[in-house]
């Protein structure tokens, strides 16, 4: 990967706009990091797997 300033400001434009979407496929609390990286290694996660820090 390249940083690359333009195309983080276009990523930024679609997602304020709606027209960037991110499939999430589950939500962790961060105690559960574990499960969260037991479940991304089974290779069913069907999207983004999100550990929140907190509430």
């Amino acid at each position: 990967m390249c940083p690359d300033g333009l195309q983080l400001q276009r990523l930024a434009e679609l997602a304020v706009t709606g027209r960037l979407q991110v499939r999430v496929a589950k939500e962790y609390p961060f105690e559960e990091i574990q499960a969260a990286c037991d479940y991304v290694t089974t290779g069913h996660a069907d999207g983004k797997v999100i550990i929140k820090l907190t509430d």
